[in-house]
């Protein structure tokens, strides 16, 4: 909606509970405020790739 753009890193598993029951992702708070979020559930894109072997 806001066309903002973040990038994130995948630290983990997240607890399955009503507060994030369905959620694919859950971003932090400062994740969230900088792409302009303004619910606790809104919709993403996702895009995502492996690092590059040096």
């Amino acid at each position: 909606m806001t066309k903002s753009v973040t990038y994130a890193k995948v630290v983990g598993k997240f607890n399955d509970n009503a507060e994030n029951q369905n959620a694919i992702v859950v971003l932090s708070k400062s994740a969230a405020a900088s792409i302009g979020a303004l619910d606790k559930r809104f919709q993403v894109e996702i895009a995502y790739g492996l690092p590059l072997e040096n």
